[in-house]
């Protein structure tokens, strides 16, 4: 395209009759140089071309040695996996011949786990069977022993009953001695009563006598009062007829009413005079009865509360002598409950079982150190099922290996191959 330009430049600027010989030479020169150029652009064309070739071909071998290095690594792969293969069946190989090495040894220890497991159900079932029994043994024992603790809380039941019985008997016999002391106090005090009463009833007589006389000394003193007030009327009167009865008066008639009167009032004069000796010596007879009154009242003041004391010491002793009968009635029934313990007569049937189960036990044989011995030889012993197992698993490895090598060396010696190729 260049030198089609440079050649229309060179066709548009010639000039006709005027070319001279240095255009043509410059023509001639640019005409060369435009063939050159499209030489050499022909030759770049071609060399590109060759280029993109040369890129596929690269690239081709490339994809090539890309497939021909995974295929590398898939036989060095597998070789390694058949490698780990050999390797694994030979130490399985070498372990089993290790192994079946010990074989007799193996086999003894197994055959004797194996009899050592058989014992050992032996002893097992008959472990069993003396756990049943033990039980039985305990539970019968517990039973003797509740019946013993039954019999042991009665008893202690009893005694208790019976130490407060003992102790309201003892209050009884000292109720019965305290009541004697009560009863002669109770006779001294109803005597003083008595003697209280006796004073206070003679006080009563002599108050009601004091009160006649004083009646009486009332009435004495009213008639002594009429009769001097008639002997003072009769004196001071002057007249001829008695101021008295109204009838004629004398000297002799006033002589004889006044000796009269006087006489009488003499008389009430006595008769008052002995009526007052009469009040006060009866209210100094019954002052003197209030003091001993009032000294008996002191005196037998607790009467009623010893009464009462020797009532309920009554009921004391009465209570006591109910629990003597019971203490004693107590007394026997722990006797009683004591032999019984004694003689271990309780809990027969439980008794009897237990007597079963110890003959039971007996005939068992079983003992639990034997017993032990023979699962500690168990467990000693209990390796060798593991090895056995090994043991036969080894013998199956190794006849596994020993079939599969053959073909993990020719598979080996094939990945070799390639790899060399």
């Amino acid at each position: 395209a260049e030198a089609r330009a440079a050649r229309e430049e060179i066709e548009g600027r010639r000039v006709p009759g005027r070319e001279d010989e240095p255009l043509r030479a410059r023509r001639k020169e640019i005409a060369g140089e435009a063939e050159a150029h499209l030489r050499l652009r022909a030759q770049e064309t071609a060399f590109q071309s060759k280029i993109g070739a040369l890129r596929d071909l690269e690239a081709e071998k490339a994809r090539l040695e890309t497939k021909i290095l995974e295929g590398r690594h898939e036989v060095e792969r597998r070789k390694e996996v058949w490698g780990t293969r050999l390797n694994a069946a030979e130490e399985a190989a070498a372990e089993a011949r290790r192994l079946t090495s010990r074989q007799v040894e193996i086999e003894q220890g197994h055959r004797e786990l194996e009899e050592a497991r058989r014992e050992d159900r032996v002893w097992e079932e008959r472990r069993g069977q003396f756990e049943a029994l033990e039980t039985h043994r305990l539970e019968a024992e517990r039973q003797v022993a509740e019946a013993r603790s039954r019999l042991e809380m009665d008893m202690e039941q009893l005694r208790v009953q019976g130490r407060r019985l003992e102790e309201k008997a003892s209050a009884g016999e000292r109720a019965r001695a305290e009541s004697i002391t009560a009863a002669e106090e109770l006779v001294r005090l109803t005597v003083l009563e008595r003697e209280r009463e006796g004073l206070r009833d003679r006080g009563t007589a002599l108050g009601a006598e004091i009160e006649v006389d004083r009646r009486q000394t009332e009435t004495r003193e009213r008639e002594l009062k009429q009769a001097v007030a008639r002997l003072d009327l009769l004196r001071r009167s002057k007249d001829a007829r008695c101021p008295l009865c109204e009838s004629a008066l004398d000297e002799d008639h006033r002589a004889s009413l006044v000796t009269r009167l006087s006489a009488e009032i003499d008389e009430k004069n006595r008769e008052i005079v002995a009526l007052r000796n009469r009040i006060r010596i009866h209210g100094e007879e019954r002052s003197d009865l209030r003091v001993r009154y009032q000294r008996l009242k002191d005196q037998a003041r607790g009467l009623s509360e010893v009464q009462g004391r020797i009532l309920e010491l009554g009921h004391a002793i009465k209570q006591g002598e109910e629990a003597r009968r019971e203490a004693d009635a107590l007394s026997e029934r722990r006797n009683a409950l004591e032999a019984q313990i004694r003689s271990e007569a309780f809990a027969q049937e439980a008794r009897a079982r237990l007597s079963d189960v110890g003959r039971a036990l007996h005939g068992i044989d079983y003992g639990r150190e034997r017993h032990l011995v023979i699962k500690q030889a168990v467990q000693r012993l209990s390796p060798f099922e593991t090895r056995k197992a090994r043991l036969d698993a080894a013998a199956e490895s190794l006849k596994k290996a020993l079939d599969a090598l053959p073909e993990i060396r020719e598979k080996l010696e094939t990945a070799e191959a390639y790899l060399r190729d």
